[in-house]
């Protein structure tokens, strides 16, 4: 995994980009990704643990702070999360040197 964080902008916002390497999804199971208890086909056949809660989760926070957040994959290809803050959140987080 690899997460890369940049201030593009002028410093006006914050995207964090989260990169895997894992089995990737079809655009059918990435458009439902952050659905609450969504798991992918190759997800549920894991021995990963999970209820599917995450991403939803995720969402709703990034988006309680005015951002969003994203998905682009592919089969065999891995997954890239990206997400955005803006304004006053960007400017906290710079302040504190994430």
């Amino acid at each position: 995994m690899t997460v890369l964080a940049s201030t593009p902008s002028g410093g006006e916002s914050l995207t964090v980009n989260v990169t895997d390497d894992g089995p990737g999804m079809t655009q059918s199971e990435a458009s439902q990704v952050f659905t609450p208890f969504y798991r992918a086909p190759a997800a549920r056949q894991s021995e990963t643990a999970g209820a599917g809660l995450g991403l939803a989760l995720s969402q709703s926070i990034i988006e309680a702070h005015g951002g969003t957040i994203t998905v682009r994959s592919a089969p065999g290809e891995g997954a890239r999360f990206t997400f955005t803050l803006n304004n006053d959140f960007t400017q906290r987080a710079l302040d504190v040197r994430i």
